[in-house]
């Protein structure tokens, strides 16, 4: 190889070695809001509190996430970053999580979907997963949004 091509290449070598991965696994303190919104009311259902959040290493890139409010183990796909300036992110498909705003309610289905990331800016783990939820009877499965936002404790 010329010395040229040699020169040429290097850049690209040394850039491609500073693209950025991260490992999800372990447990995180969290705090979280759930905000739910009913269909044809303008008030919402809100709630939140402090939690722990543990990533497990699932087969092999995925990764399984464990919500403890609202119960929930996602399932979350590892995607990489493209390029210097990008960040690994799990990537978490609709799935079916169970939510009780406290003792005395009764739990509803959530399906949500979304992303987790590690904030570079805050150096915190944090999650955002939206979608809908039903009620416990099942008579329709579809009785508004919802939005549920983690982010880990200092």
């Amino acid at each position: 190889m010329s010395f040229m091509r040699l020169a040429l290449c290097m850049p690209i070598v040394v850039a491609a070695g500073c693209i950025p991965t991260h490992d999800y696994a372990g447990d995180y303190d969290m705090t979280y809001d759930v905000v739910m919104s009913p269909v044809g009311s303008v008030q919402p259902i809100v709630s939140a509190g402090q939690s722990v959040v543990t990533v497990h290493h699932g087969l092999n890139t995925d990764y399984l996430v464990e919500l403890r409010a609202p119960s929930c183990k996602l399932e979350a796909s590892y995607i990489e970053a493209r390029d210097v300036q990008d960040w690994p992110y799990l990537e978490i498909a609709p799935q079916t999580c169970w939510y009780s705003a406290d003792a005395d309610a009764s739990t509803l289905p959530l399906s949500l979907s979304g992303t987790a990331t590690y904030d570079r800016d805050s150096e915190r783990f944090a999650i955002v997963l939206a979608g809908s939820y039903g009620d416990a009877s099942g008579a329709d499965h579809r009785h508004g949004s919802a939005t549920v936002e983690l982010t880990e404790s200092y």
